[in-house]
């Protein structure tokens, strides 16, 4: 009875541990591929420049040269 549950609760912590490394090593891969694919699909590229755009719009009026809103 004694060896059956040492072997049970070996087992659970050998899982245990292979859970441990092996979830963050898929999750990163998973992570990639998804980056990927956006990339394929140019999602990445027009945030990209749209990020552009916001900044060149902070700078412009930081610089005080973009008329204000008519709201």
């Amino acid at each position: 009875m004694v060896k059956i549950s040492s072997a049970i609760i070996f087992g659970l912590i050998l899982a245990g541990l292979v859970t441990l490394i092996l979830v963050p090593i898929l999750y990163s891969r998973a992570l990639r591929r998804r980056e990927k694919s956006l990339r394929l699909r140019g999602y990445v590229m027009r945030d990209q420049q749209l990020r552009q755009a916001l900044l060149e719009e902070q700078k412009k009026k930081a610089a005080g040269s973009d008329p204000p809103n008519p709201s």
